[in-house]
């Protein structure tokens, strides 16, 4: 009985040893998008994913944008470039979106 009461205590103080730390769930990277339309909610659904899955990685907008332009391709990577290059204020913020989904979605 008295080992199994020290079974548990130790049990108790490493759970609470690593109560902070939290696993991520692997999930991997979307392929980068070029601007096919057809390809264009797929790709967008799978980096909600991501962000959703891996919420400590992208708390921001900035690291959510962040996230996005490292996956851009071709006509879509040109696009992102003029509003960087512009300093668009959309390059900060997640609801930049909206304007990509009016560019590229189908």
């Amino acid at each position: 009985m008295q080992q199994l009461e020290a079974t548990i205590i130790s049990l108790e103080q490493q759970g609470s040893s690593t109560q902070g730390i939290t696993k991520e769930t692997k999930i991997g990277l979307p392929m980068k998008f070029d601007g096919t339309r057809s390809q264009f909610r797929g790709f967008l659904n799978q980096v909600c994913l991501v962000i959703q899955m891996h919420h400590s990685r992208y708390p921001t907008d900035t690291s959510r944008v962040g996230l996005v332009r490292t996956l851009l391709s071709g006509t879509t990577l040109a696009w992102f470039t003029r509003l960087l290059e512009k300093g668009s204020p959309l390059i900060n913020n997640f609801e930049f979106i909206i304007d990509f989904k009016a560019c590229f979605g189908d």
